[in-house]
C-alpha cells in the first residue's frame, strides 16, 4: 500500500542515508540464499482490463505530470503487493510518496555523505527515496518525485542530463527506481524477520544498479499488462544512459551509461523473475 503524504509529518541523485543508532555487524551475509528463495518467484501480470497511467509526450502541463506520477507509484504498489502477499506469503509493504509542488519545502530524515540534511522542493534536481522518513506508523520510507524535475524528463531532460529520447516513460522509469530501493528495503526486513538473519543490503553502485533491475521488472509488468507503447522502453533504457556516472571512484557512483542500462535490461527481459535481480546486484560492496 502507498500513502500520499499530505502533510510533512536512495534515489538517482546524491546518496543519502538516515540517521539510525549503530547496529551490531550482522551475523551472516547471505545474498546467494536469498537469489535462491526468490528464484522461483515472477511478478503476476495485471489482469486484462486494468487502469493503468497513461499520459501525451507533447503534454507536459503540472497537472498531467502529477497524475501520471501518481499512477506510476500505484501501479508499482499493486505489482509488488502482489508478488509479496500471493507469491512470497508475506504482509503487504507500505510506503509513503510525494509528488512535490511549487511552494512546498519538505525536510527528510536522510542525510548526504558531506552531513548536511536533504531538503525537497518541486525542482529539487533529483528524486529520492528515504528508508527513514516513516510518516505514518508502518510505512517504511517515502519517496519524493519533485514535480518540476521530473517534468522536464517531458522534453528529454532527465536530471539535469539530456538523454538522447524524450518523453514521459522516462519520469515513469525513474519513479519505479525509487520504489525498487523501497522493494529492497521490504524484502531484507522481511527475510530477516522470518529467517532470523541479517541480510546485508546492497552497497554502493549496487543498491542503485538493482534499483534499475527491479524498474525493469515493473517495464516487464507493463509491457505484459498493455501499458508500454512504441518506443517507451528506449525512452527509459537512453534515460538511465543519460545518468550514468563516469567517475568510477565517486563515492556515490550510480553505475556507467552501459552498467545501468545493462541493469534494466536484466529486469525487462526476466519477464519479472527477481531472482536475476537479486543474484546479480545484490552485493554487500
Amino acid at each position: 500500500m502507498v500513502l500520499l503524504v499530505g502533510t510533512l509529518a536512495s534515489g538517482c541523485g546524491p546518496s543519502v542515508s538516515a540517521d539510525a543508532p549503530a547496529r551490531q555487524t550482522p551475523s551472516v551475509v547471505p545474498p546467494d540464499d536469498l537469489a535462491e528463495k526468490l528464484e522461483e518467484h515472477r511478478v503476476p501480470t495485471a489482469p486484462e482490463g486494468a487502469t493503468i497511467p497513461r499520459s501525451s509526450s507533447d503534454d507536459g502541463s503540472r497537472q498531467t505530470v502529477t497524475s501520471y506520477l501518481e499512477g506510476v507509484v500505484q501501479d508499482n504498489d499493486r505489482m509488488w503487493t502482489n508478488l509479496f502477499t500471493d507469491e512470497l506469503g508475506f504482509s503487504e509493504p507500505f510506503v509513503s510518496y510525494r509528488v512535490v509542488q511549487p511552494g512546498e519545502q519538505l525536510s527528510s530524515n536522510c542525510r548526504f555523505a558531506d552531513g548536511s540534511q536533504l531538503v525537497v522542493t518541486h525542482d529539487t534536481p533529483n528524486a529520492f527515496y528515504c528508508s527513514g522518513d516513516e510518516l505514518t506508523a508502518g510505512y517504511r520510507g517515502t519517496i519524493y518525485l519533485p514535480v518540476t524535475t521530473m517534468q522536464k524528463m517531458w522534453t528529454g531532460n532527465v536530471l539535469g542530463e539530456q538523454s538522447q529520447r524524450q518523453g514521459d516513460f522516462a519520469a515513469a522509469i525513474i519513479t519505479a527506481h525509487e520504489f525498487g530501493h523501497h522493494v529492497v528495503d521490504e524484502l531484507r526486513a522481511k527475510y530477516s524477520e522470518r529467517d532470523h538473519v541479517e541480510y546485508v543490503p546492497p552497497g554502493g553502485k549496487w543498491k542503485e544498479l538493482i534499483a534499475d533491475c527491479l524498474a525493469g521488472v515493473w517495464a516487464a509488468h507493463a509491457y505484459y499488462s498493455g501499458y508500454l507503447e512504441p518506443g517507451d522502453f528506449e525512452e527509459a533504457t537512453t534515460a538511465l544512459e543519460a545518468i550514468g556516472d563516469y567517475e568510477l571512484h565517486a563515492p556515490d557512483h550510480h553505475g556507467t551509461p552501459e552498467e545501468r542500462r545493462e541493469a534494466i535490461v536484466t529486469g525487462y527481459r526476466q519477464s519479472g523473475a527477481l531472482g536475476a535481480c537479486v543474484s546479480r546486484y545484490w552485493k554487500p560492496s
